[in-house]
């Protein structure tokens, strides 16, 4: 049996994307570089694996690991790039000096 989500859960899945993208606005720094436009909004997978060079896989397997902060609507898998930044940074590593 497949589930179909009848349309007032629809409406609260739109409405709640929506309220998500609008806290997400209010900033737009980060340190991908590339991609500004990008910026505080929710991408899929596919797209967090261009832009930072991670393959799909590796980010599919951390995201079933809840390794990175991530947003599941219906069967979507959605990323903030400001939110994903925030946890790289926690592996970034210092410069060694001689």
């Amino acid at each position: 049996m497949v589930y179909v989500p009848d349309s007032r859960m629809l409406i609260f899945y739109r409405y709640l994307t929506k309220k998500l993208l609008k806290q997400l606005n209010k900033k737009n720094q980060g340190i991908a570089g590339k991609d500004v436009e990008h910026k505080a909004k929710l991408l899929n997978l596919k797209k967090i694996s261009e832009i930072y060079s991670i393959p799909l896989s590796t980010l599919r397997r951390w995201a079933s690991e809840r390794k990175f902060p991530l947003y599941k609507i219906s069967n979507r898998i959605l990323v903030s790039i400001e939110e994903f930044e925030e946890w790289l940074l926690k592996f970034r590593v210092g410069i060694h000096k001689h």
